[in-house]
């Protein structure tokens, strides 16, 4: 079973464990089962022996995919009936026990702990019942929460042959007390209330009357008409000539228009072709055109020949598989349902080039024309008038999302035109001066984001500066975008990523994660300085590096080799040359190779040569497995001049 990472995990755990929630979120909106239908299990104790799989005799194994499975005595007469949910349809089902009243005996208590010792719920006490002549007893616990986002009924239910009788009753309250009751009625209901005596107890007169039946699925219809209360623009609509392929213009897009998708060999869409061209004359009175698009473009022949036949007197093109295929995730967008679009299907489009209905199915042209008045609704009026019953909104309507248009490319790996979408809605609400900064930031965003992964960095960078300038107080698009010029070297532009992440040089940056780019970002800026030899430079920027985050070992690594090779006789410097080496090596508890080398090096400065040689033999040690490596060699060789310098061992005596 999958499970969430309890620990960090690396990109590609992350991706993985994305990845699978995107299939399982696909599965979801398809419709489809989990896992081959998880039907319900009934199992039948056999007495000692072994348990029968008895799910088909009883009728559980019901075809959806199960999941809660709640026991309860719903009508009281002393057996347990079931409540079952499921994922897929019918969510919710009751299932009547008809157990035969002369074969049935039963008890069934109710436990009230005093509130004090125990719970009023009484959860976690345990029940036993003995019964005459009858060895062990019947065992029964108080629980809650015990399945899948249900529980069972409190009532605790025995139940036991029609001849044996009741000895007693033995309760262990959660807080340990034992309480025996006696004298019980059998097929009788009690409440025990802790420390009292046991009280029969009347169940109410059900008056819900629940017909049984038999629950049968909905037959599937690929016809259906859906408003969009949120409109966005149609996707490109890329169509095949006699030589060469062409995208149609935008402005060619704008309605009121009927874009129909069709096919030569659909018998329905031959009958919807002939109706509109029976009604050419209201429909262009209306003001409507029709863009009849062939979706087969290996029987364009064909398809040529039946709108001759037929005298279409509206515009006709043949689609690409890729327009069809467009306009299909464009449709499932829309819907938490993602169904193929079936053939035929129409698009009803806005004087701004907008989708305003989607038609699954034939359409009757009196349905279109009266789509029509929908064109020029306002959001809160199409709303509206897409329901079938008046009432009261809680919320105004949703602004349209391309992001979810965007979403069905990426799933299916045409990012590309995704990001060709979205930069075309972008570029249409700036023309129509929509003002939501936070809509347009999110939607600029997302394609910087999606450039950067498709290595064109330039074009990603001006989306994301466009991005800040909608929401510019948004710090992990400053962190995006201060990434994006610190990680390719043709946007190095190390000074401009500072000043997106620190716009305000008199102000504290007090986030974390900016703060450690930040930090980066300074050490960067430091190497800068210091291969182009602006050594003072280069030291204030370190400086800064581990001001904003103490932890940048590798800033305080330059900034002890600058102390100890600029300037070195100021011998302030050496010191905090070799505290810095010093402090680096006991972080790193002696085991990094380079920060040995450094403080070797600043040890040797200060005339320490048996200090220097101990350092540098530390750090060869770690390359042991490695001695023809480039550090090895370098450190044998500092160890000899290091040798050079040792006072040798004199002995005086006396004559």
């Amino acid at each position: 079973m999958s499970q969430s990472p309890v620990e960090p995990a690396s990109n590609n755990q992350a991706s993985s464990y994305r990845q699978g929630w995107a299939a399982l979120n696909q599965m979801l909106h398809e419709g489809k089962s989990f896992s081959g239908h998880e039907r319900n299990c009934a199992f039948l104790n056999l007495g000692g022996h072994s348990f029968a799989d008895v799910s088909g005799l009883v009728g559980l194994n019901f075809d959806e995919d199960g999941r809660t499975v709640v026991s309860t005595d719903w009508d009281f007469d002393g057996d347990l009936d079931l409540w079952t949910t499921a994922r897929t349809a019918p969510r919710l089902r009751f299932l009547k026990n008809n157990s035969s009243e002369e074969k049935k005996n039963f008890l069934s208590v109710r436990l009230v702990g005093n509130g004090v010792e125990s719970n009023r719920d009484a959860v976690g006490a345990i029940v036993e019942l003995y019964l005459e002549n009858v060895k062990p007893p019947l065992i029964r616990t108080v629980t809650a929460g015990d399945a899948f986002i249900s529980q069972n009924s409190q009532w605790l239910t025995f139940h036991f042959s029609p001849e044996q009788k009741i000895r007693n009753l033995t309760v262990y309250w959660p807080a340990g007390q034992k309480q025996v009751v006696d004298e019980l009625i059998t097929k009788s209901f009690y409440k025990i209330h802790q420390g009292k005596a046991a009280e029969m107890w009347i169940p109410p007169i059900r008056r819900i009357d629940m017909k049984s039946g038999l629950s049968k699925p909905s037959a599937s219809s690929e016809h259906s008409r859906t408003v969009l209360i949120g409109r966005l623009p149609m996707v490109p609509i890329q169509t095949k000539g006699e030589n060469s392929e062409s995208e149609l213009p935008k402005q060619s897009l704008k309605g009121p228009l009927l874009l129909n998708v069709w096919a030569p060999w659909c018998k329905p869409c031959v009958k919807e072709l002939s109706l509109w061209t029976q009604s050419e004359e209201i429909l262009r009175s209306a003001g409507l055109r029709i863009l009849a698009l062939n979706a087969d473009t290996s029987a364009i022949d064909s398809a040529q020949r039946l709108l001759r036949r037929l005298r279409f007197p509206f515009q006709s093109a043949h689609a690409l598989q890729r327009t069809v295929r467009s306009l299909d995730w464009f449709q499932r967008s829309f819907l938490d349902h993602w169904a193929p679009l079936p053939i035929p299907s129409s698009f009803l489009i806005d004087r701004q080039g907008d989708v305003a209905v989607i038609y699954k199915g034939p359409v009757s042209p009196e349905q279109v024309l009266k789509d029509m008045k929908l064109l020029d609704m306002s959001m809160s009026e199409r709303r509206e008038a897409a329901i079938p019953f008046a009432g009261k909104w809680l919320k105004p309507p949703r602004l349209p999302n391309p992001l979810l248009v965007n979403g069905q490319f990426v799933a299916h790996d045409a990012i590309s035109e995704g990001i060709t979408y979205l930069r075309r809605y972008l570029e249409s609400s700036e023309d129509r001066g929509e003002k939501s900064s936070d809509h347009l930031s999110k939607i600029a965003h997302t394609i910087g984001t999606l450039l950067s992964k498709s290595d064109n960095p330039s074009l990603a960078k001006s989306y994301l500066v466009k991005a800040l300038h909608f929401t510019p107080d948004q710090i992990d698009l400053r962190i995006e975008l201060a990434n994006l010029l610190l990680s390719y070297p043709s946007l190095n532009h190390i000074e401009e990523a500072i000043a997106v992440l620190k716009p305000d040089p008199k102000v504290q940056v007090t986030d974390p994660a900016s703060r450690r780019l930040l930090s980066w970002a300074f050490f960067l800026w430091g190497e800068s300085f210091q291969s182009s030899h602006q050594y003072q430079k280069a030291e204030q920027a370190f400086r800064q590096s581990i001001q904003l985050h103490p932890s940048q070992l590798k800033a305080a690594e330059k900034l002890a080799w600058l102390f100890v090779t600029q300037n070195p006789e100021q011998d302030q410097r050496k010191s905090n040359a070799l505290a810095i080496a010093e402090r680096l090596c006991a972080i790193t508890q002696h085991k990094n190779g380079d920060y040995l080398d450094l403080l070797a090096f600043i040890q040797a400065s200060h005339g320490q040569f048996e200090q220097a040689i101990r350092s540098i033999e530390e750090a060869q040690v770690l390359r042991a497995d490695a001695p023809d490596s480039k550090a090895f060699k370098e450190g044998k060789n500092w160890m000899d001049h290091f040798k050079k310098h040792l006072i040798p061992d004199l002995r005086f005596e006396s004559d």
